[in-house]
């Protein structure tokens, strides 16, 4: 039961840290700036919480949509990930 519960408290503590994590990125990408976590005492990589916030997204698009019906706003840009077309 003690390990069950050190477990959750060490779990509670690394969510609250990805939430704040995140704040930092959305601020430091608004300014434009670079911000890796890690150089900052956080327990985690730039690449780590970059998943988590996408995870955070699709999650909340996901329940928007269980809920209200709305499917997410598509980007005017190409995915990354998609190949390019040749003309």
């Amino acid at each position: 039961a003690e390990l069950r519960q050190l477990q959750q408290d060490r779990a509670a503590t690394r969510e609250q840290a990805l939430e704040s994590a995140a704040q930092i990125c959305n601020l430091k990408e608004a300014l434009n700036e670079t911000w890796r976590p890690e150089k900052h005492g956080f327990e985690f990589s730039s690449r780590d919480l970059t998943a988590w916030m996408e995870r955070r997204e699709l999650t909340d698009q996901a329940r928007r949509f269980e809920i209200y019906g709305r499917l997410p706003s598509t980007n005017a840009e190409p995915d990354d990930s998609s190949p390019s077309e040749s003309t």
